[in-house]
């Protein structure tokens, strides 16, 4: 089970603020997590709870350890431009009026706008 390395008073009461208090949920979601992280609740018990990727609990973990209450706002994406979309939804309509495609329009677009 992987767990937080103990949190000091300072960073135990940052953590409650934030999830008290924060204005973003996914910031007091994570911060709720590493509480019960640090309350000895498992990696999967968290997951459960959360309704997310192991994957996720982890990287909110690893980022805190890297970051500190940094890692726990959300990295700036991509944004996808107009004539991105408009030719991924050209090729999507291509592929699914050209054989039975099963993938699913959304699958489809994050592998084509991946791409630029």
């Amino acid at each position: 089970m992987k767990q937080i390395a103990p949190l000091t008073e300072v960073e135990q009461m940052t953590l409650t603020e934030a999830y008290h208090h924060h204005p973003t949920f996914r910031v007091r979601q994570r911060a709720h997590a590493l509480l019960l992280n640090q309350r000895g609740y498992s990696m999967a018990r968290i997951r459960e709870l959360f309704e997310v990727q192991h994957e996720t609990v982890s990287r909110w973990v690893h980022r805190w350890e890297a970051e500190g209450l940094v890692g726990l706002f959300d990295q700036e994406r991509k944004r996808v431009t107009l004539k991105q979309y408009l030719a991924a939804r050209k090729v999507v309509k291509h592929h699914s009026n050209t054989r039975n495609n099963t993938l699913g329009y959304s699958i489809v677009m994050r592998k084509y706008v991946k791409a630029y």
